[in-house]
């Protein structure tokens, strides 16, 4: 017998009949779910075997007596075989067949059919964000992709003390001030927290410490030893330096001359003109190649004559306007100033068409004061502003330029700005003879106005060392201003400043051979 149910702990015992016909009680029996089985003795007499049990509730769904399966007992399922759960087995409908509702039986897809039975591979899913809280929340999703992102709060200025490279979302909260300041560490007020530099270093005087004290004064005289000028001290000397602190033993006392160094009588030991400079007895005709080449002579007097196309000197010219030795007949007009673009090497009388590249407007740094024609290069880019000499602009000339910021002339307070920028070029007078006339060119050093023919003897002053920063390549004639160290002062209007700083910007980067 299998037992279903048991209706909560009967029992169940065996009732029989004896050989007299009476009926036999057997003692009882707990019954458990599933096989219950029990051996009745065989006898030789027919005798009618019965189960009694305890409870009307107890349920079974099989029976067999001696293995005879009894056909007795109902078996209770759905019977119609169109059903979801159709029992073969069931002898009794019990009405809970099932039957299909077609329809969505995916609780996540966006049209689930809670009364479907039957999924009929209709249900639609949309893939997103479904979280709320997240920054690409996507209302519309009905299944989650993993992909949810969230707001990161920060600082997102990358200049500022505290930014944050993670944040997506600006905190308004940025700090620009707890990490600026000097990161220079000579500086007095260097600060070691620094990370980014504001410009406001601050540095002591030379021969100074930040308290303002000598570092060296070896003759106590309260001028620290990086000070200290020596010269002539003595008032009446002609070299007297009010600005010497330590007298060199150098004093000179006046002494009258020609001061002119291209004078013929120039007197290197006079300190003061007397007025007597000759430019006559040693004038002459300087040219080698001329046919009155004078090897004597140490000043051009213009009076050079050159032999005509045949190779033979002249011997008497029916005219010679402008003197210079060779007929107006066999006069060359062109560009005799090598500098020009249009130098003419077999030009003997300039025509007044020399052509001077350079850049005509004074508002850029490259500005050319002797140019006649504009380069269209004007540009207020730095030629040089490799202050380490490392071969590139970067980051240590930064800081370099940064020192000498503020910084004025013409007294330059520190010593390798004043070096750089601090270049004093030659006066006039003691570069040419400033008496000399016949130069026809506006822009020359030596323009004469009342000229109405040139003479060849136009100067144009200034650096001709072509490997000096401030190379002019228009000039002819040098005025001891070439400088050979980079001077902040980009602009040249006195004082390093921002316009300066904007030009340093412009060769960031740049390299040099």
């Amino acid at each position: 017998m299998k037992v279903t149910s048991t209706a909560s702990g009967a029992n169940f015992r065996v009732v029989k009949t004896t050989a007299n016909g009476n009926f036999f009680f057997g003692p009882a029996i707990a019954m458990t779910l599933g096989s219950n089985s029990i051996t009745v003795p065989a006898v030789t007499f027919d005798r009618t075997v019965k189960f009694q049990f305890s409870s009307g509730d107890v349920e079974f769904d099989f029976l067999s007596l001696n293995g005879d399966t009894s056909d007795c007992v109902a078996i209770a399922g759905c019977t119609d075989s169109t059903a979801l759960n159709f029992n073969p087995v069931a002898s009794v409908d019990d009405s809970s067949c099932v039957y299909c509702y077609y329809g969505c039986m995916d609780v996540l897809a966006c049209n689930y059919d809670s009364l479907a039975t039957c999924d009929d591979g209709s249900c639609l899913t949309i893939y997103g964000c479904t979280d709320a809280l997240a920054s690409n929340f996507d209302p519309a999703a009905t299944l989650d992709n993993s992909n949810c992102l969230y707001d990161v709060m920060g600082c997102m200025n990358m200049v500022s003390c505290n930014y944050d490279p993670n944040a997506t979302v600006s905190d308004g909260n940025c700090d620009l001030v707890s990490c600026y300041g000097c990161m220079i560490t000579s500086a007095c007020n260097y600060d070691v927290d620094v990370t980014i530099p504001d410009g406001t270093c601050e540095f002591a005087n030379a021969g100074h410490d930040c308290t303002g004290d000598c570092l060296a004064d070896s003759d106590s005289d309260g001028i620290c030893n990086e000070n200290e000028v020596v010269g002539c001290t003595i008032s009446t000397a002609s070299n007297y330096n009010p600005a010497a602190t330590d007298d060199d033993g150098s004093c000179l006392y006046p002494s009258f001359g020609c001061t002119t160094d291209t004078a013929c009588n120039f007197d290197w030991q006079a300190s003061f003109d007397d007025g007597t400079c000759d430019f006559t007895a040693c004038s002459g005709c300087i040219a080698p190649s001329a046919c009155n080449y004078d090897p004597v002579a140490t000043l051009s007097d213009g009076s050079c004559v050159f032999a005509d196309t045949s190779g033979l000197c002249p011997t008497i010219c029916d005219s010679d306007v402008d003197g210079d030795g060779i007929c107006d007949a066999d006069e060359v007009p062109g560009c005799i100033y090598e500098k020009a673009l249009n130098f003419d090497a077999f030009a003997t009388d300039d025509d007044g068409s020399c052509i001077f590249f350079g850049c005509l407007s004074d508002e850029y740094d490259n500005y050319n004061k002797y140019a006649n024609t504009n380069s269209n290069d004007c540009t207020n880019t730095p030629m040089n502003a490799d202050f380490n000499s490392d071969g590139i602009v970067q980051l240590e000339d930064l800081l370099e330029f940064l020192i000498s910021y503020g910084q004025a002339g013409p007294n330059w307070s520190i010593g390798w700005v004043d070096e750089a920028c601090g270049v004093v070029p030659d006066a006039l007078a003691e570069v040419f003879d400033a008496n000399a006339n016949g130069c026809t060119y506006p822009t020359a050093s030596n323009y004469d106005p009342e000229a109405t023919m040139d003479l060849g003897n136009c100067v144009f002053t200034g650096c001709t060392d072509s490997e000096a920063l401030n190379y002019n390549h228009l000039a002819n004639m040098e005025d001891s201003s070439c400088t050979y160290q980079v001077c902040p002062d980009f602009n040249g209007d006195g004082v390093v400043q921002t316009l300066d700083l904007l030009d340093f910007l412009l060769v960031w980067g740049t390299e040099y051979e």
